[in-house]
């Protein structure tokens, strides 16, 4: 009879201890995919094992979940104590530039002398655009294409596209095009297309005061422009042979007064 209930209770503890060595198990495998805890669950695992039977050493330790969300938290609120720092935040505001500057970025090339609508500036341009537009797109077209085209030639062009179809900003687009590229505009306030086609007069006149204020008077037309950049350019190397002339002068009279002696030593000579 004892033999028999030994043998019972030797099968129930055997049983047992199974069932608690592959929960211990599983929970091993849990614990070692998650790589920052690996060597602790090996740990428990081994004490788990090496403790007996009837002991609950395994049952006050925190479980896994526990430790785990106790670390998350403090690793937001540390997260969260970093980002709100005025050191971290003063660097922010310095990395990080203004929206502004970015459209400001995304707007490449240099402004326009005077705007689209500032045509009171010059008064006389406006009148003549008002009255004959033809002949203002004329002038800018013989300057932007430095005397490839004539006036006369441009301003033909642009009447008979008037009378045809009422399509001579095409050709005023194409020029306005020209001449942002060739000074490197920027396409403001409207692009080429919108400003002639809203705003014909005004885009002229302000074409005609960007060639203006840059010493391309259209008024003049290319020859009269280069025969003016010429007597400039004669003039100023006239001017400098003139001042080159008067320094040399002055070097002379400089030398010739630190040659001459003295009066006192001539009378004692």
């Amino acid at each position: 009879m004892e033999t028999t209930v030994i043998g019972i209770s030797e099968g129930y503890v055997s049983v047992v201890t199974d069932q608690i060595k592959s929960l211990l198990f599983r929970k091993l495998v849990r614990k070692v995919q998650q790589p920052d805890h690996a060597s602790e669950a090996v740990t428990n695992v081994n004490q788990d094992l090496s403790a007996p039977l009837g002991s609950n050493s395994h049952l006050n330790r925190p479980e896994t979940w526990e430790v785990d969300g106790t670390m998350q938290q403090s690793d937001q609120q540390a997260a969260i104590n970093r980002v709100q720092s005025p050191a971290n935040i003063q660097d922010k505001i310095h990395q990080d530039p203004p929206a502004t500057v970015v459209i400001e970025e995304l707007r490449t090339g240099q402004p326009w002398t005077s705007g689209l609508y500032e045509w009171r500036t010059d008064q006389t341009n406006a009148i003549l655009t008002a009255i004959c537009p033809c002949v203002t797109f004329g002038q800018i077209a013989e300057v932007v294409d430095e005397g490839r085209s004539s006036c006369c030639s441009m301003c033909c062009i642009c009447f008979l596209a008037m009378l045809a179809s009422y399509s001579q900003w095409l050709v005023a687009t194409e020029y306005r095009t020209k001449l942002r590229k060739k000074y490197v505009l920027v396409e403001d306030p409207y692009t080429d297309v919108a400003s002639h086609v809203f705003c014909p007069l005004c885009s002229l006149c302000q074409e005609y005061r960007e060639l203006k204020s840059r010493g391309l008077d259209p008024s003049l037309g290319w020859k009269g422009i280069v025969a003016q950049q010429q007597q400039k350019r004669k003039q100023s190397n006239e001017d400098r042979f003139r001042r080159r002339l008067e320094e040399e002068e002055e070097e002379d009279d400089h030398g010739e007064t630190s040659t001459v002696p003295p009066p006192e030593q001539v009378m004692n000579q």
